[in-house]
């Protein structure tokens, strides 16, 4: 079979890589990687199968790897038929996504050209290669509802209520796709990964290529530059925030691309305590001015320190909307018969994947 993917550079597609690499039933993988200011498409990929998050298996035969992809720029990507043969059907996997949590409406028009248009781009100008067309969406693109959350939750009429453009782009992307897959019958499969956070099963164990969501906050409070000054945080402790390791993500989606699947939350089946999870990622980057108020609390009109401003006036507006959101839970059945969820306490992951980054400055590998 053959893979067409965008994302491949992403903190998930990279993994993701990986993992069809090593499968022997692919035959040709088409990426879609830009270059990006002076280090061109090739020399990235490069970076990505020499990494020490790459199996040995592929870092240590980079150019046999190399035989069996082949990397397009924008202008040949969306020019199927100058590599794709005219009978030739591919799984289109589409990883790329613009994670963005902001609320300003100036941010909306980017974020929904990244999200939902080239989403609709992609679709239509491979419509007539696509064996399936897979598309890698987001747990929260329900929005804040609370109670069992379903792998199918897309009926007329609903609205969901969301947090931010991020949230909305990715579910009037999904809607889009099922409309269009139905009109066209292509068959579709929507998969949605929940927060990313490090390896559990992968070496290095933690590892995660950028620092996003949970880590912006510990960054945050790691790089704190007024050391006298305390922060209030309003927190709902009866939610949770729902991370999955990154590795087990894209194992996931490896194992069921293939599979009769609709669609499928990535989720874990217990979500972090932000009440508790927040206090040790504070402790773990030696922060100790933190004081958790409840959400009824409106600390943005009473703001106290300078860095509450900062924090309030940055990532405190777009985290803030998850910290005090409805109490969920996912339906993980057909998720863990598909591959089971290794046992570990939460709480104590969201403290060795915060450990990991700090030892490594928060720093975002660069490829």
């Amino acid at each position: 079979m053959n893979i067409l993917l965008t994302g491949a550079t992403g903190t998930l597609g990279s993994n993701l890589l990986y993992k069809l690499l090593l499968r022997t039933d692919i035959k040709k993988l088409y990426l879609l990687i830009r270059d990006k200011k002076e280090v061109t498409a090739v020399q990235r990929l490069k970076r990505i199968l020499s990494s020490k998050a790459a199996p040995k298996e592929i870092s240590e035969t980079i150019d046999k790897q190399l035989l069996k992809i082949t990397v397009l720029d924008n202008q040949n990507f969306f020019n199927p038929s100058s590599y794709l043969q005219a009978d030739e059907k591919v799984f289109c996997i589409h990883a790329a996504g613009f994670v963005n949590l902001s609320t300003n409406p100036t941010h909306k028009n980017e974020i929904f050209k990244e999200n939902l248009d080239f989403t609709k781009q992609i679709f239509d100008c491979f419509e007539h290669y696509v064996l399936k067309f897979i598309y890698i969406s987001t747990a929260y693109s329900i929005g804040d509802i609370g109670g069992v959350i379903p792998n199918s939750f897309h009926k007329k009429g609903s609205k969901p209520n969301f947090r931010n453009f991020y949230e909305e782009s990715k579910y009037l992307a999904e809607q889009h796709l099922i409309k269009e897959s139905e009109a066209k019958n292509i068959p579709l499969q929507i998969l949605r990964p929940s927060v990313l956070g490090g390896n559990i099963f992968d070496n290095p164990q933690y590892f995660i290529s950028k620092y996003m969501v949970y880590y912006l906050l510990a960054k945050f409070f790691y790089n704190n530059p007024f050391v006298n000054d305390t922060i209030r945080i309003a927190i709902n402790k009866n939610t949770g925030l729902n991370i999955i390791p990154v590795d087990y993500a894209a194992s996931i989606i490896e194992k069921v691309f293939t599979m009769d699947i609709t669609e499928l939350n990535i989720v874990h089946p217990n979500s972090t305590s932000l009440f508790n999870g927040i206090q040790r990622i504070a402790k773990t980057v030696n922060f100790n001015k933190l004081e958790i108020v409840p959400p009824t609390f409106d600390v943005i009109d009473t703001i106290t320190t300078k860095l509450e401003k900062v924090y309030y006036n940055s990532i405190g507006v777009h985290l803030e909307p998850y910290l005090t959101s409805t109490p969920y839970e996912y339906d993980t059945r057909l998720l863990e018969s598909i591959l089971p969820m290794p046992l570990y306490d939460t709480v104590d992951y969201l403290e060795h994947t915060v450990a990991y980054a700090k030892q490594r400055a928060f720093r975002n590998k660069r490829w």
